[in-house]
C-alpha cells in the first residue's frame, strides 16, 4: 500500500508545490512561506489528494486533508510525519549544497538544464522506489533535491508573471517539452552584450554633457 502511495504522491507533488522564499533555517523569524513549510504542506496535500481522488474517491472526496490522512493511514500517520521531516531536512541540505548551481536553481537562463535535471531525479526516484528492496534513505534524499529545484523554478523564473497561478505540468516530465521558448546561450550572450553596450553608451553620453 505504502509503495504505491509514495509513487502516486511524487506525481501529485508537481501540482502542490509552488514558489517560495528561502528555507526555514534562513528566514530570520519571518512568517512567510519557506522551502521547509511549502515542502511540508505539499506532501501532506499530495498524500490526501491521492487518497481522495485515486484510491477511494467515493469516501474521501469532501474530507479535509487532516481527516483523510487520519482515517486512511491510522497508526501509519506517524510514519508519514517522520518521512516528511526527513524530506524537509534533505530539502534544506540541497539548498546548502546546490544553492550556487545554476542548473539546480534555474538562474542564468538555465531552465532547460534544470528541466532535464528534474527528468533524471524523477526517474531515479521512481526506479529506486520500485526495487525489490528500496533504499528509502536514497529516495528521501532524491525527493529533497527534486523539490528544491522544482520550487526554485517558480522562485527564480518569470513563470508566475507570464502564467499566473497555472502549474507547469510539463516541468520535469520526460518527453514533455516546456510550454515556452528557452533562450539559447547565444541569445543570452547577445542580450548581455546589448545591455553592457547600452550601459556604456549611457555613461558616455552623461560624461559628454
Amino acid at each position: 500500500m505504502f509503495l504505491g502511495l509514495k509513487i502516486l504522491i511524487l506525481g501529485t507533488l508537481i501540482r502542490q508545490t509552488v514558489g517560495f522564499l528561502p528555507s526555514e533555517e534562513n528566514n530570520n523569524g519571518r512568517s512567510e512561506k519557506t522551502h521547509s513549510s511549502i515542502t511540508h504542506d505539499a506532501i501532506y496535500r499530495a498524500a490526501a489528494d491521492v487518497i481522495a481522488h485515486v484510491i477511494d474517491p467515493a469516501k474521501h472526496r469532501l474530507w479535509t486533508v487532516d481527516e483523510i490522512l487520519r482515517e486512511y493511514l491510522g497508526n501509519g500517520l506517524g510514519c508519514l510525519r517522520q518521512t516528511v521531516e526527513e524530506i524537509k531536512n534533505e530539502n534544506n541540505v540541497a539548498q546548502r549544497e546546490y544553492g550556487d548551481d545554476a542548473s539546480r536553481t534555474m538562474l542564468c537562463d538555465q531552465i532547460e538544464a534544470g528541466h532535464l535535471l528534474l527528468h533524471s531525479l524523477r526517474d531515479s526516484i521512481i526506479n529506486q522506489s520500485q526495487k525489490a528492496n528500496p533504499n528509502w534513505d536514497i529516495v528521501r534524499d532524491l525527493i529533497g533535491q527534486y523539490l528544491f529545484t522544482l520550487q526554485e523554478f517558480y522562485s527564480n523564473t518569470n513563470w508566475v508573471e507570464m502564467f499566473g497561478s497555472r502549474v507547469c505540468q510539463e516541468l520535469g516530465i520526460s518527453g514533455n517539452p516546456l510550454p515556452f521558448k528557452v533562450p539559447t546561450d547565444m541569445q543570452v550572450f547577445n542580450l548581455v552584450n546589448l545591455s553592457m553596450l547600452y550601459s556604456n553608451f549611457s555613461s558616455l553620453c552623461i560624461r559628454s554633457m
